[in-house]
């Protein structure tokens, strides 16, 4: 396949707080991340703490207009379904 965005969106404000982001794609060499046009700020997921099918992961500042984009790289193979965004502390 081709490399760019699989799926992205929506523009939601994220609080500080504590995340658990779980995301239903199957193949290879897919990043997800969380980005927020209006900071810069950027969290990749491949960094954060994998655990039971999701990823947990912490924001330390406000991050408005935050987008949830699914990545895909040159010549992979992948097919997204959903993902779910829950504030968990």
């Amino acid at each position: 396949g081709v490399q760019g965005m699989v799926a992205y969106g929506p523009y939601k404000t994220l609080g500080r707080g504590w995340y658990s982001l779980k995301i239903n794609a199957h193949g290879d060499q897919y990043e997800a991340l969380i980005f927020s046009y209006i900071t810069g700020k950027k969290i990749k997921m491949s960094e954060n703490k994998y655990k039971n099918g999701s990823y947990i992961f912490e924001i330390n500042e406000d991050m408005p207009s935050a987008e949830i984009q699914l990545f895909a790289q040159k010549d992979s193979n992948v097919c997204f379904e959903s993902y779910s965004l829950q504030h968990i502390k």
